[in-house]
């Protein structure tokens, strides 16, 4: 079932972490990407998963080093570097001006993986019950009476 409604519009569309952008400091990044106390020079999304979150990354180094980084543990990373919000989802694309400060433009909040409350409390918005918001979420469960 598409995470829509029927005019088109998703359905978590109105949580503040639907579209998020985040300006990084050079310097916060270093722990993240654990270059030591190399400044980072370039960030670069290299792969992504099927619905779009970071698979890869790359970075640059001033030492002339690169790596290739995870991107579940870069953003699990950042959470314990940053703060949970600073990086809201592994959904992103990053630019960024070498050293200075990475731009980070994305989408929802948490692993990806489950229920979204927002879009839960969207669909029950639109009118749709617990047992259709359910499943929609988790697709061929029974719900039944213990």
């Amino acid at each position: 079932m598409p995470d829509v409604d029927k005019n088109g519009a998703a359905f978590c569309s109105w949580s503040p972490y639907y579209r998020w952008r985040n300006i990084i400091p050079g310097a916060s990044i270093v722990p993240v990407v654990e270059s030591g106390t190399s400044a980072v020079t370039s960030m670069a999304v290299v792969d992504q998963w099927p619905d779009g979150r970071v698979k890869t990354l790359r970075a640059a180094f001033a030492d002339g080093s690169s790596a290739t980084l995870d991107g579940h543990k870069f953003y699990s990373r950042a959470g314990a570097a940053l703060g949970y919000k600073v990086l809201p989802s592994a959904l992103f694309t990053v630019a960024g001006a070498p050293s200075s400060a990475f731009e980070f433009d994305g989408r929802g909040l948490g692993h990806g993986v489950g229920m979204c409350q927002w879009g839960a409390e969207g669909r029950a918005r639109s009118g749709l019950s617990a047992e259709e918001i359910l499943a929609a979420y988790f697709p061929g469960t029974e719900i039944s009476k213990l």
